[in-house]
């Protein structure tokens, strides 16, 4: 969803104070495999109280699980007022959304702490350009 335009397109109809539905997005990550290889990290959000802006968030994520990790799945959690008490999520645990997925060019074996077995933690940058609307994601293994 391109939020600038959505924006852009509602502002000749809207007050100078109007506040947008939701208040904030909160893109999350887990390194997926069956089972999960990772406990779920916020790794950006968006605060739709203020002018939409470029965001960026970076995060180290720590394997909980040994496995193959073939990718990330990503989704946003909408949090829909200021005390953070109503939340849409899409998570991948809600069946009946679709998450984002980035698969990595080739498996990669993680470990977990104290083990001597692959990786052990994952570094995951996301950015946003509200000018097209993209969120680029970047990923790192440690």
């Amino acid at each position: 969803m391109d939020l600038r335009k959505e924006r852009t397109t509602l502002d000749p109809v809207l007050s100078n104070d109007a506040l947008i539905m939701p208040c904030k997005g909160i893109l999350k990550a887990c390194a997926m495999s069956l089972p999960v290889l990772s406990e779920i990290s916020t790794v950006m959000e968006f605060d739709f109280s203020k002018p939409i802006s470029p965001c960026f968030g970076k995060v180290q994520v720590e394997f909980t699980e040994p496995g193959i990790c073939h990718g990330f799945v990503l989704w946003i959690d909408w949090v829909m007022d200021i005390d953070n008490s109503i939340v849409l999520s899409t998570g991948p645990d809600k069946r009946y959304w679709k998450q984002g997925i980035k698969l990595l060019a080739k498996p990669v074996t993680v470990g977990i702490h104290g083990s001597s077995r692959g990786n052990i933690s994952a570094e995951i940058e996301a950015s946003f350009n509200p000018s097209n609307g993209e969120i680029d994601i970047k990923y790192a293994f440690t």
